[in-house]
């Protein structure tokens, strides 16, 4: 991944053409928390965390290029803000499984960079594919994603 301008990451070309982008989140909490330190420690915790922030993306960009090169019926959602003060946010990514299931991932703001931060939020089997065992697949594989 690399930045392409002050607010984007872009993922690896996909086929010479197709790059994912992914926009940086707002820092404006940063800029707040920052302000209350004294200004060396405001400085480097606004640096320390806005770097942090550009890995995060960078990361997220290169593990969707590497997703939509196993599932190419893949969409990337519009990312929306978390209801927590902090700056971030979350993000759809529906993807279409060769066994006729397709599912919609719930990245939050962390993601890739920390443990549990994806979540199946959407599961529909077509096909044949029974709801309940749909959701009974949803529920486990959540719970074991969790753990860990």
């Amino acid at each position: 991944a690399s930045l392409i301008s002050s607010n984007k990451v872009v993922g690896a070309a996909l086929d010479g053409s197709d790059a994912i982008t992914l926009q940086i989140p707002n820092l404006a909490d940063l800029v707040r928390v920052a302000s209350g330190c004294k200004p060396a420690e405001g400085v480097r915790f606004f640096l320390r965390e806005t770097l942090f922030r550009i890995r995060i993306v960078q990361e997220r960009a290169n593990e969707l290029t590497q997703l939509r090169k196993k599932y190419p019926c893949f969409k990337i959602g519009k990312s929306h803000h978390t209801s927590n003060s902090h700056g971030g946010s979350d993000q759809e990514i529906v993807c279409s499984l060769n066994i006729g299931i397709t599912v919609v991932l719930l990245l939050n703001p962390d993601s890739p960079m920390a443990p549990d931060c994806v979540l199946i939020d959407k599961m529909v089997g077509v096909g044949g594919w029974d709801a309940a065992v749909i959701e009974t697949l949803k529920g486990k594989l959540n719970a074991r994603m969790w753990r860990g």
